[in-house]
């Protein structure tokens, strides 16, 4: 059987594949997914992806938060990953954000201080690590401070009774704090994020104990640049703002 003269049979097919990929993607989840992933679910080409994929985008049905990986609009739109209110203010801080995960090869989180009556903190954005593990359940959920490393890193820089001041004394020497992650069989590390001597939130590295564990320690000399990087955006946006 002949395909159609004016190619309906090749649209058909492309309109198949496209529609296989924004199956997959949607089968693996709110976030961006690495094309590695959406290829091995769709069983495609790796060029017919990318070809697919940058199709998508142009008519604005996936975006790319970050280089390799890509998400559906839909989810951005619904506010079901990367909230609009929670995202970073620039794309530079989320550069911050992928440069650590990539460097750490784990899950990165970026967390902000909310210090009303009762202190907590929010999961404002986070980037997944390659062994998937992930903190998108977490996004924009308050948690109290005394829960895991990023609130721990928190409270110990807050001019408020500590519930365990050796606790507070050791995260301040040190730099950092450490907890159970926030799923199962994880381990959080995090250092504060400090404006004017404050802390106004926290950056942490998360990673499945029982493969990454004990390279967490590892991971603090580029969370602790990683959080200056930050500070300085920070400072840099001040100075814009009141020019």
């Amino acid at each position: 059987m002949h395909a159609p003269a004016d190619g309906s049979k090749e649209r058909e097919h492309v309109s198949d594949r496209a529609f296989r990929i924004l199956g997959a993607m949607r089968s693996l989840g709110n976030g961006p997914h690495s094309l590695h992933s959406i290829i091995s679910h769709t069983k495609l080409s790796r060029s017919t992806v990318q070809r697919l994929i940058q199709s998508a985008m142009r008519n604005d049905v996936v975006w790319q938060p970050r280089h390799g990986y890509y998400a559906l609009t839909a989810y951005q739109e619904r506010g079901e990953f990367f909230p609009q209110q929670w995202v970073p203010a620039s794309m530079a801080g989320r550069h911050v954000l992928g440069v650590l995960s990539e460097q750490t090869g784990q899950t990165v989180g970026l967390h902000a201080a909310v210090l009303t009556d009762v202190p907590v903190q929010v999961c404002v954005s986070c980037l997944d690590g390659p062994g998937g593990l992930s903190q998108r359940p977490q996004l924009g959920v308050p948690r109290p401070l005394g829960e895991d490393a990023a609130g721990s890193a928190i409270l110990a820089h807050l001019r408020i009774p500590h519930p365990k001041p050796e606790e507070r004394h050791a995260v301040r020497f040190r730099g950092w704090a450490t907890s159970p992650g926030p799923v199962p069989e994880s381990q959080m590390i995090a250092v504060p994020l400090l404006r004017f001597g404050l802390p106004v939130g926290a950056l942490s590295i998360t990673a499945r104990t029982e493969q990454d564990g004990s390279r967490i320690p590892s991971c603090v000399p580029a969370l602790k640049r990683a959080a200056l990087s930050l500070a300085d955006l920070s400072a840099r946006s001040l100075v814009s703002a009141a020019d």
